[in-house]
């Protein structure tokens, strides 16, 4: 918060707007990424999780008056708000406290909508803020780092509002600002709401709702530089004197309160249209830039509502294209939707070879165009005097327009910041005729969010790769020497059904990256390899916690060679990488790694054998390992052994009930060490999986598309003609066992369900440290009477 206003845009007048006192935290086009609704204890500080404190009295730049505190007389909860009080009281050599919040080293930002219910002090020398600063100030500075005034306000302008930002070669007395006046009352006279909706190269400033003020790296002085597309955090805090409000007079009373109702960060929403001013029934700001100057709102039609937005060549002579478009943030592996309704008019129909479409494109940091989408054209062959909605469903190389591909989604590549909607006029020549546009749609699609986490396995009917990585022995430094992708083959690395088998190293090629000596007598030791043997996605494993697991069933390597099971995960250009790894001995094992959620990641997981070198001849000395895959082999023929394809008889008659128990079920079954302390019809051999210090049991069955189950211990579900019961065992209450839905299941080996059904994963987990994994899982299908 610094000194400002002398670069200050026309003020706008707005409309008064009483906010009411809502907790509602929904907002349309919306989603809720962070929030402090302050509904603590009365008396308490702030959540010291979200915020902390700037303290002291040094003026902070502006020549300011008070002292900031962390007590509770100048910031506390009451009445569930936030109360930043300034009083008049000697304290650390000033004569005012008050206090200055911040999320700094806690959480910060990068675009979104911002926004704050605030009811303001008031006075002369009254100076409250709610605003924002780079989280690198630490490292640039200020200016540099950027500063964005998402409310400033000064006691002797009661009914004026500021929204201003600060960069290099625009801060201080120079900042750029916007301004717009409480028409009738003093901001102080109620709670308003005041925010932001920031997206790339664009801030645009609210109160109670209504737009004042859009700032653009077009705005800024020449040769300027816009800082304020990085990370930023927020801060509230209420100064007392200083250069610009001036000091306290005799009319000003202590103390002065700050009254913060809520404070909320949200991110676009799915599922919301993402155009500004769709429909162009907002004449100022029309939130559309032109291109070319034939570009024109009008009221003689419109597909819904009052306006239109009329286009039409340049008549130049030579190929142009006239029209409007508009910029939005967006990420990596987003989806949209889009359309338009264009209207051709009889008495100025779209003649010649003129064409008009919608196009979307996805643009990186630079405005380089990554990928780019058309809807198809109207042209002089389209009937005239209708509305017809063109959708967007054409992907065009955007250098020739040629047709890649016809698509039902947009979605954003890699290396995405932000996506374009344009409309599109083009004159190859002198026809005439124009195209009236209206009701633009750019949907943000519902993707459904990924599983927390994937379990995968040793799978033989995964591709497996292989690399191999020489070094030298550690007696001569161990430095690297060599890799190369190999074939599996190569390692005789081999899978008996699902077991595989890994072996040592070993090379029937006398080179000299792998022997000392060139082409000498190959001789064991003389080279360490380091062989991995791994499963690569692309994409399908970003964003998740991925478990892979497994069992080692015999292991019989000498100490001259050892193996780990990994997960690694790692950007397309390799400049960033995680890897997490385990040593394999005789029984189960199982790692966990959350991988970034980038489009472009690439996770691995397998197996890396490291030892010295072995002549072909020599392998069987140094031993194997054999690795079990996640689910045992009983279990897997239990699920071969169902005919799912029964299933598929909508009313599910008839019911059997093998085991006598009075319940129709179609399956019934446990899992256990001893499955005869089980009642169950169709009994199976549970084996322990995951690690032994976190145990679990899994199961997966065929269940009716649409069950919602529910439930903490017991499970349950009702659909159509079924109900169902997940039932854990009695060491679900001793040990606070639970059972989980995991969706979607791993539903490797299992036959393929009839339209309707899908699998569904449940599991009994044992808390880590937990004394056994032992018990039994039920699931029981009933009838329900129609």
């Amino acid at each position: 918060m610094n000194l400002k206003r002398i670069a200050t845009l026309a003020p706008i007048v707005a409309a008064t707007l009483l906010s009411a006192n809502v907790r509602a935290q929904s907002l349309p086009g919306w989603s809720l990424l962070w929030s402090d609704e302050f509904t603590q204890a009365d008396g308490t500080l702030p959540d010291t999780t979200k915020w902390g404190y700037d303290i002291g009295g040094a003026g902070w730049g502006n020549d300011e008056l008070q002292y900031y505190t962390n007590r509770s007389e100048n910031a506390r909860i009451l009445g569930d708000q936030l109360v930043i009080e300034a009083r008049a009281e000697n304290y650390g050599g000033k004569n005012y406290t008050s206090a200055r919040l911040l999320t700094k080293g806690k959480a910060a930002w990068t675009f979104g909508r911002l926004e704050a219910r605030i009811k303001l002090p008031r006075g002369q020398g009254i100076w409250p803020a709610f605003w924002m600063l780079g989280a690198n100030i630490d490292s640039v500075g200020w200016p540099n780092c950027g500063e964005i005034d998402i409310m400033e306000t000064i006691g002797r302008e009661p009914s004026t509002l500021y929204g201003t930002v600060h960069g290099p070669g625009y801060s201080g007395s120079n900042g750029i600002s916007g301004n717009t006046v409480l028409s009738g009352a003093a901001l102080a006279d109620a709670f308003h709401v005041y925010a932001i909706e920031w997206e790339l190269n664009r801030i645009t400033w609210y109160l109670d709702g209504v737009q004042y003020f859009t700032l653009t790296p077009a705005n800024l002085p020449s040769g300027s530089t816009w800082v304020f597309n990085q990370p930023q955090y927020m801060m509230l805090n209420l100064a007392v004197g200083g250069r610009w409000p001036g000091n306290p007079d005799g009319t000003t009373v202590f103390p002065q309160r700050m009254l913060v109702d809520y404070v909320r960060v949200y991110t676009p929403a799915a599922g919301a249209n993402h155009a500004i001013n769709p429909g162009f029934e907002t004449v100022s700001p029309l939130s559309w830039t032109p291109q070319g100057p034939n570009v024109s709102q009008q009221s003689a039609t419109s597909h819904t509502g009052v306006r239109s937005l009329k286009v039409f060549g340049s008549f130049s002579g030579s190929a142009n294209e006239s029209g409007v478009f508009q910029q939005r943030t967006a990420f990596p592996g987003d989806s949209f939707s889009s359309a338009a309704w264009l209207f051709s008019p009889v008495g100025d129909k779209i003649a010649g070879a003129n064409t008009a479409w919608m196009e979307v494109s996805f643009r990186d940091a630079g405005s380089n165009t990554l990928a780019l989408f058309r809807s198809p054209v109207m042209d002089a062959t389209t009937v005239a005097g209708s509305w017809q909605n063109f959708v967007v469903s054409r992907q065009v190389n955007p250098a020739t327009g040629a047709l890649i591909n016809t698509v039902t989604t947009l979605i954003a590549p890699a290396g995405t910041a932000t996506v374009r909607s344009q409309l599109v006029f083009r004159q190859p020549a002198m026809a005439g005729g124009s195209v009236w546009f209206d009701d633009i749609s750019l949907m943000k699609n519902v993707v459904a969010p990924p599983p927390q986490w994937l379990s995968v396995t040793v799978d033989p009917a995964e591709t497996w790769l292989g690399h191999m990585n020489v070094s030298e022995l550690p007696a001569n430094g161990g430095a690297f020497l060599y890799g190369v992708t190999w074939i599996p083959a190569d390692l005789t690395s081999s899978f008996t059904g699902n077991t595989l088998t890994l072996s040592p190293n070993s090379m029937g090629d006398t080179g000299s990256f792998w022997y000392s000596g060139g082409n000498g007598t190959p001789r064991t030791g003389q080279k360490i390899m380091g062989a991995n043997f791994y499963v690569e996605k692309h994409g399908s494993l970003s964003g998740k916690s991925v478990i892979f697991s497994g069992r080692v069933s015999a292991n019989t390597f000498t100490p001259a060679h050892q193996t780990v099971a990994f997960i690694r995960d790692f950007s397309a250009d390799y400049s960033t990488s995680q890897r997490i790894s385990v040593p394999l001995t005789n029984g189960v094992f199982s790692i966990k790694l959350t991988t970034l959620p980038n489009v472009d990641r690439h996770v691995q997981y397998g197996f890396e054998t490291t030892g010295v070198n072995v002549w072909a001849t020599d392998v069987v000395p140094f031993g194997n390992l054999q690795i079990a895959p996640f689910i045992s082999a009983t279990y897997d023929s239990w699920i071969n052994s169902q005919n799912f394809a029964a299933f598929q008889n909508p009313d599910l008659a008839p019911l059997a009930d093998p085991d006598g128990d009075g319940q129709s079920n179609l399956t019934e079954f446990a899992l256990d060490g001893n499955p005869a302390a089980a009642d169950s019809s169709t009994n199976l051999l549970g084996a322990l999986e995951g690690s032994p210090e976190d145990p679990f049991l899994q199961f997966t069955l065929p269940v009716l598309e649409g069950a919602v189950f529910s439930g903490p211990q017991a499970k349950t579900a009702s659909i159509g003609a079924l109900s169902y019961t997940i039932e854990g065992s009695r060491n679900l209450t001793a040990y606070h066992q639970e059972i989980m839905e995991v969706n979607p299941p791993s539903a490797q080996g299992m036959p393929a369900l009839h339209r309707g059904w899908a699998y569904r994963t449940f599991r009994l987990v044992n808390p880590p440290g937990g004394p056994d994994s032992s018990g039994f899982m039920r699931a029981t299908f009933t009838s329900n009477p129609f």
